[in-house]
């Protein structure tokens, strides 16, 4: 199983670890039972504060390479930064609104907090306003992610920050984790061309390197590491499948370049020992 930065195993969802104690940072009305489950439970929306009138006296419009999305959306982060939908995909151009929705995806139907909101976009170099410019940018990302026909945007403000709701099928990183986990269960009851399966449509999302424009604050930061340790796990799990499977021919090319590629995850090499010495036999 590969391991974080911290050495503790990579598990497979988003965000690894989130404690009770932060859980009640960002959903102060929630009940004990939900933050528990890892629940939003009651947050508490309030009315949206339009601030484009501030927007408007020195701050600047955001940019989109193509329209707002219309109807259901996707949003992709295994790689740069996309939101689909069935026309196409589209794509933010000012960096600021990427860095802002990333960090929504990353924490998808998670509160945000102001705080953290701030340090992602200006780090310890924030303007006066900063405030008011996070609520401009805020707005223009709702308008960008509304749907045709629909009143309610997936944005929504609460007393503790923002949260961006998505459905679990909408964000590629969700249906990364799901697949990971279902290869992990299959290859635990020795399901293995399952677990192949699912580790190869796992890995198939990845469009790496992800985010590769918007490094730099703590958000995007720690979710690239994790991503990359998980993906690795990932890699690790398929190749001890195709072995049981004795796929072992077609692992030799791959094997080689993970150990160049990763010169200290001992298990490539072990792998590829194994692979060997079933040519011997």
């Amino acid at each position: 199983m590969g391991r974080g930065s911290t050495g503790q195993p990579v598990t497979g969802s988003w965000p690894p670890g989130l404690a009770l104690a932060q859980l009640r940072e960002n959903w102060p009305d929630a009940r004990v039972s939900d933050l528990s489950a890892g629940r939003p439970g009651r947050v508490r929306e309030l009315p949206e504060k339009d601030p484009l009138p501030a927007a408007r006296n020195g701050g600047r419009e955001a940019s989109f390479r193509s329209g707002p999305p219309q109807g259901q959306l996707s949003y992709q982060i295994l790689g740069p930064l996309l939101v689909g939908n069935g026309d196409g995909r589209h794509s933010i151009s000012a960096r600021k609104l990427q860095v802002l929705l990333a960090a929504f995806l990353i924490n998808s139907n998670l509160v945000v907090t102001v705080d953290r909101l701030r340090t992602e976009i200006w780090g310890n170099a924030a303007p006066r306003r900063a405030a008011t410019a996070l609520q401009v940018y805020v707005s223009q990302l709702r308008k960008f992610l509304g749907r045709a026909g629909e009143p309610d945007s997936p944005m929504v403000t609460c007393r503790a920050g923002y949260f961006l709701r998505v459905a679990s099928d909408e964000v590629d990183l969700h249906t990364f984790t799901r697949l990971l986990q279902d290869g992990r269960g299959h290859a635990r009851t020795g399901q293995h061309e399952d677990a192949r399966a699912a580790f190869e449509a796992a890995l198939n999302l990845y469009r790496g390197p992800a985010l590769p424009d918007l490094y730099g604050g703590p958000i995007v930061n720690q979710f690239v590491t994790w991503l990359e340790e998980a993906r690795l796990e990932c890699i690790e799990l398929l190749n001890e499948s195709k072995l049981v499977l004795g796929r072992h021919r077609e692992m030799v090319g791959n094997l080689y370049s993970l150990t160049v590629e990763h010169p200290f995850r001992e298990i490539f090499y072990r792998q590829l020992m194994l692979r060997g010495a079933v040519d011997v036999r």
